[in-house]
């Protein structure tokens, strides 16, 4: 049920998320997020990508991101 949520809540034109910005898609917290993108990963459905993010300084720093990727013959 939870992978299935993440592939609604990706875009296919979407550059990716943070853990924090996945929390808040999914309305849970910052640890379930990370949980559910980790076991996501290990059944092959994360890319992990770079961005800049606007910290609370006003400085934009390099993150994490992460799509979700159906894999080929995925289920």
């Amino acid at each position: 049920v939870w992978l299935s949520e993440l592939q609604r809540l990706s875009h296919k034109n979407d550059a990716g998320r943070t853990v924090g910005e996945w929390a808040v898609a999914m309305g849970v917290s910052s640890a379930t997020a990370r949980a559910r993108l980790m076991k996501a990963h290990s059944l092959g459905w994360i890319k992990r990508g770079a961005a800049r993010r606007e910290c609370l300084s006003g400085i934009e720093r390099p993150v994490s991101v992460y799509q979700i990727i159906k894999p080929k013959g995925g289920k």
